[in-house]
């Protein structure tokens, strides 16, 4: 009986190998201009195969370059197994906070060869990218005050959301 046991848990451990080294090849490629996308894109990929989240990190750390690469390698083993904190460490190590995306959004400028209707959907984009996780309208309204121009430069201001900018 325990023989079975033993080979029963040995059978899942070859199975776990052979479905982490299938699943590398769908593995989307790690792009370090576009890291919050990507968490996004692997992400459904990784439900839409029903692979289980305990094997999140493991296929990530294969695709890592970069800044991702170091923090990974800095994380201790048992924080490489937490799929939640290694992509808030990377989004950090990128700075990809409420105010790096204000700054990127008030900095976009429009391009010589790009016309209007570009322009407003990169705009578009530069302000939906930090909603992506689904936000309550409160926190979406908060954090559209913080695209607001700043104080004092007499272009627009920020009602309700208890900052008390203007």
């Amino acid at each position: 009986m325990e023989k079975k046991s033993q080979l029963a848990e040995q059978e899942g451990k070859i199975l776990k190998k052979d479905q982490i080294a299938r699943s590398m090849s769908l593995v989307p490629r790690f792009d370090e201009r576009e890291v919050e996308k990507y968490f996004l894109m692997f992400e459904k990929v990784a439900e839409s195969m029903e692979w289980p989240r305990d094997m999140y990190c493991l296929l990530l750390q294969s695709v890592f370059t970069g800044k991702a690469k170091d923090v990974y390698c800095a994380l201790s083993t048992e924080q490489c197994a937490n799929y939640g904190l290694v992509k808030e460490r990377i989004l950090q190590a990128y700075e990809l906070v409420p105010e790096a995306y204000r700054q990127k959004f008030r900095n976009l400028v429009k391009q010589g060869g790009q016309t209007h209707v570009e322009f407003a959907r990169e705009k578009e984009n530069a302000f939906d990218t930090p909603l992506c996780s689904r936000p309550t309208f409160g926190q979406k309204y908060k954090f559209s005050c913080l695209f607001q121009p700043p104080s004092g430069s007499g272009r627009g201001h920020c009602l309700g959301c208890g900052t008390g900018q203007r």
